[in-house]
Order: structure tokens, then C-alpha cells, then sequence
């Protein structure tokens, strides 16, 4: 691709402006896309389809968090992520709330025990969840993508 040469200085300067003006821009845009997918991230890691028979005691702290069968028998361990939905309340309050000019982060509006559920530590009798490593692992992958994605598009124009 050949370098495009500005007759002046003045017209220089109006080109880098308007480059300046479309990357932002673009940064905006990838920003609320990002937080649009961290929330959506986080509502399918809360939408887990266990029976309530099937985890009782399961995510107990101190113990194993083993499935029994209808017949008591046990099987495999009880997944700690998706969390298990019972009435659907904390998945329907998820958002997204901007805390500065590029930064958001994902919280749960009027539900009482979300913060209990959505803990990075659990509670004294609740098994700890990597709920939000996951989602922090997903919003790093998705922002590499798009940093890539961006400064391949910014160098090409």
C-alpha cells in the first residue's frame, strides 16, 4: 500500500485529527460490544440445569461435592460452573455499570443473596465458584481479539 504524501502541514494535521476521531470512535464501540458479551458470559455461567435433589449438599464447603443418583449411589462431582439456576432472579439482574471513561464491570441489581452466590470466596458453609476468574479470563480473551483486530485495521488506513 503506498504512503499517502500531504501537500502541507496543515493537511497533515486534519488527517491525523480525523484518524484520531475514527479510532475512538472505534474504542467506544469495542468497549460497550465487550460489555454487552461480559454480561451475556455471565448469565450462561449462572444457567446450570441440576434438580434441586441433584446438588443438595453438593456445593458444601468441607465436603466432596459429589451427585447422587435416584438411588443413592454416588456420581462424579457437582460442576462448580454453570451455577445452578434455580428461579432465574439473579440471571435476570445481571447489567453492566460503566466505572470510568472505558471500564465496566458486571453486577446483579435486586437480588439480595447475589453477592453471597456471585462471591469470589463463597461463605463459611458455600463452596468457593471461579465465577469471576471466568468471566475475567473471558473479557481478556475477547479484548486481545479485539486490540488485534483494531491495530490491524488502524495500520492498514
Amino acid at each position: 500500500m503506498a504512503k499517502k504524501v500531504h501537500k502541507s502541514v496543515t493537511a497533515l494535521y486534519v488527517a491525523q485529527m480525523k484518524r484520531m476521531r475514527t479510532m475512538r470512535l472505534t474504542i467506544e464501540q469495542s468497549v460497550e460490544y465487550m460489555k454487552e458479551e461480559a454480561v451475556k458470559d455471565t448469565i450462561a455461567l449462572l444457567g446450570g440445569r441440576l434438580s434441586r435433589s441433584q446438588t443438595k449438599g453438593a456445593y458444601a464447603r468441607g465436603r466432596t461435592a459429589a451427585m447422587s443418583t435416584p438411588t443413592g449411589r454416588k456420581r462424579g462431582r457437582a460442576p462448580l460452573l454453570p451455577i445452578n439456576m434455580q428461579t432465574g432472579r439473579l440471571r435476570r439482574s445481571i447489567t453492566s455499570k460503566s466505572t470510568g471513561r472505558l471500564k465496566f464491570t458486571v453486577v446483579s441489581r435486586g437480588v439480595r443473596y447475589a453477592k453471597f452466590i456471585l462471591s469470589d470466596h463463597g461463605t463459611r458453609k458455600m463452596v468457593t465458584r471461579p465465577l469471576k476468574k471466568q468471566i475475567g479470563k473471558n473479557i481478556k480473551q475477547r479484548n486481545k481479539a479485539l486490540k488485534d483486530h483494531f491495530l490491524n485495521t488502524q495500520r492498514a488506513s
